[in-house]
């Protein structure tokens, strides 16, 4: 048995609130390509189910590439969220003049209450191929830009994240080359208490409390308009001014650009006071992560459901999990 690490402190005492979001999820995954719809042209870029924060970057420095140098045109970003916030980011790096349109502030959309572990999780992978390598080269890219961010005050840094060893493996997740894939925790090695056997890899952890607010200044900073406006169909986007339209609209796309595939997944956290670790704990949709000051536990992947659960029992369920799982941890 290894070294034990230190132990999170999930007492009741501790509990700040229970958190519940929806996941923008997409039956075929991520759309990021480009359509003309009468006299506006669209680029897309939604679809990232619980992979907003992992692709952000990448996939906003896809969206620049396709619209290409700027030609005088103001850009429209549809959405104020990671995804929005930071396509607008790269086009106003690039030259464009940028217009963000969003329902509510970046602090209030499912982007902020996200972990977030840079992790390809709760998404569909595209099939072995020209597309698959595509996804992979943005997940590359994005990974590449996060990782010039760290040690920064934008809140990204390095973090061990493990899994039981009965955890289902993934092999796609590490495809992209960018994180390697989990080793086996070898006897005598640190390892989280109650965990058992387990394997561990290294990747970036994403403290939204901190990234977001960050994102949203630089944002404002290099000159960005916003306007609170929601968008519920086709015309609310062709009456926009701007003929070029970024859609980060993610969960609104579906109804708003009439895409069936696009399906809400709720989420619940509970969030506990104070960071007694600094490592991660991941099985599948139940977690652990180290935010700057607390702790976030997850957490469910419910097919469907876009609104608060009826009661408390699903976040009950969460915080016994965790416990239980700490309660075998030797004494």
């Amino acid at each position: 048995m290894g070294v034990e690490l230190p132990m999170p402190d999930l007492s009741q005492e501790r509990v700040l609130r229970f958190i519940w979001g929806v996941r923008p999820c997409r039956r075929g995954g991520l759309r990021l390509e480009s359509e003309q719809l009468g006299h506006v042209r669209v680029i897309h870029n939604y679809g990232h189910g619980g992979s907003g924060v992992t692709l952000s970057l990448g996939c906003a420095a896809a969206v620049s590439a396709m619209l290409g140098p700027p030609g005088g045109e103001r850009v429209a970003v549809l959405g104020g969220g990671v995804s929005g916030l930071s396509v607008a980011l790269e086009l106003l790096r690039a030259g464009h003049s940028v217009r963000v349109y969003a329902e509510v502030l970046a602090m209030q959309t499912t982007s902020a209450i996200a972990g977030a572990l840079w992790f390809p999780l709760g998404i569909d992978f595209p099939e072995p191929g020209e597309a698959r390598d595509r996804f992979n080269g943005i997940l590359k890219e994005s990974y590449s830009r996060f990782c010039e961010l760290l040690g920064s005050d934008w809140g990204v840094r390095e973090i061990d994240v493990y899994e039981p060893i009965g955890a289902e493996v993934h092999p796609e997740y590490f495809e992209a080359g960018v994180i390697g894939p989990p080793s086996v925790v070898g006897a005598g090695d640190p390892m989280p208490p109650g965990l058992g056997a387990c394997r561990v890899f290294r990747s970036l952890f994403v403290d939204t409390t901190r990234y977001l607010p960050r994102l949203h200044d630089e944002v404002q900073r290099l000159g960005a308009a916003f306007e609170m406006r929601r968008f519920t169909d086709l015309r609310s986007v062709a009456d926009l001014d701007e003929r070029i339209v970024v859609n980060c609209l993610g969960l609104a796309s579906g109804g708003v650009f009439g895409d069936a595939a696009v399906f809400p997944a709720r989420g619940l956290m509970v969030e506990i006071e104070g960071r007694s670790i600094d490592y991660a704990i991941h099985d599948g949709f139940k977690y652990i992560f180290p935010r700057e000051d607390t702790l976030l536990l997850g957490g469910t992947y419910e097919v469907g459901c876009d609104g608060p659960p009826a009661d408390d029992s699903g976040y009950e369920v969460i915080l016994e999990h965790h416990r239980h799982r700490l309660s075998r941890a030797s004494v």
